[in-house]
């Protein structure tokens, strides 16, 4: 999700009975309308642990329960890749993380019309330039590819 929109979840974007958060129109998302972001399981159930433990209505505040803005978001993601040692650290923000997810999408084979709606993109063009994918992939595609009806292991042993 985008760095504004994160900043604006609340307790109550967290649908009930399915495994998604709300966006909700009022936040200004970039394309104007309200959508629905499917989150992974594991995900769902640290939401549903933390929950509880909220003592505001939104879900990233400060420790005095101040609701963030997105430059506390950026310093805290910063912050986590700091801590973590990654490689060009300083170069990094929140949006690398939404490129990021979206090129593991693409390596894990979810079309580019899924990868659309989930990343809240409004067309494929721009779909595309949030693809990156490792050179390790591109060469793995290349190599399960058959050559003339045979594997390319058969055709070396040929």
């Amino acid at each position: 999700m985008r760095r504004r929109l994160l900043v604006n979840l609340r307790r109550k974007d967290i649908v009930k009975g399915h495994i998604c958060l709300r966006v909700r129109k009022n936040w200004q998302p970039k394309h104007g309308h309200e959508r629905d972001v499917p989150l992974l399981p594991e995900a769902r159930a640290v939401l549903d642990e933390m929950v509880p433990d909220f003592r505001s209505e939104y879900l990233f505040t400060s420790p005095t329960n101040r609701k963030w803005n997105g430059d506390n978001l950026y310093h805290a993601v910063k912050d986590v890749y700091e801590l973590a040692g990654l490689e060009r650290a300083s170069e990094l923000n929140v949006h690398t993380l939404r490129h990021t997810f979206n090129s593991r999408l693409a390596e894990e084979g979810i079309s580019r019309e899924v990868r659309a709606k989930i990343m809240g993109h409004a067309s494929l063009d721009l779909q595309d330039r949030y693809t990156h994918l490792e050179p390790k992939v591109v060469n793995e595609a290349i190599a399960g590819l058959k050559l003339y009806g045979r594997s390319r292991a058969a055709a070396r042993r040929a």
